[in-house]
């Protein structure tokens, strides 16, 4: 019997529940609730040199605003696959379909890395 190991992937959403509009979109290969408190442990870093992490500054920045037990973090898809790398590529994928059907990068807490935003101000 050839037993496949699969890869488990999420797309995941950060909400706030009186925030219409303004959310996150993520990716990850942990669980939801590993994730969850990675985040929030960052954002408290992040807090004390707010210049350590541009790419998740505003994401930071929202959770230490309005306070990480005020925030709601939901599964939007699960993906499993043999190939780690395979399944990063389509996480990547969903992740960038939900953050542009939630515009979260103009109206929500996403944020392009140091290297996208400089490629973007080369073209303006």
């Amino acid at each position: 019997m050839n037993d496949t190991k699969k890869h488990r992937g999420i797309v995941f959403k950060i909400s706030h529940p009186d925030i219409d509009d303004n959310c996150y979109i993520g990716q990850t290969l942990q669980s939801l609730s590993a994730r969850w408190a990675t985040l929030k442990t960052n954002a408290k870093k992040w807090k004390k040199n707010p210049e350590k992490s541009f790419k998740l500054s505003r994401l930071y920045k929202a959770i230490i605003d309005h306070g990480p037990d005020q925030m709601k973090i939901v599964e939007l898809e699960g993906h499993e696959h043999s190939s780690k790398d395979e399944l990063v590529k389509i996480l990547k994928e969903r992740e960038a379909h939900f953050i542009n059907v939630n515009n979260s990068l103009k109206k929500g807490w996403n944020n392009l890395s140091k290297k996208e935003t400089e490629k973007k101000r080369k073209y303006i």
